[in-house]
């Protein structure tokens, strides 16, 4: 399974309607495991998708570390 692969998937439907995600599209994930995040956080980095990526305990709102992708507007 990718990490954030539902925004990835949805980054792949809008480029199959002609719409750039990388100017029309910000994504949001939140992950227990900090492995997984980190993932996350490369794969939309490297993809060129605007996100924030959150390593935190959705449950307890507790988050311990945020970051975001570079983007371009």
């Amino acid at each position: 399974m990718w990490a954030a692969g539902m925004l990835i998937a949805y980054a792949e439907c809008l480029l199959e309607a002609d719409i750039n995600p990388s100017m029309h599209m910000f994504g949001s994930c939140i992950d227990i495991d900090p492995v997984a995040a980190d993932m996350a956080f490369i794969q939309l980095s490297l993809l060129g998708i605007a996100a924030e990526v959150v390593t935190g305990n959705t449950l307890t709102m507790q988050y311990r570390r945020v970051r975001y992708t570079r983007f371009t507007t």
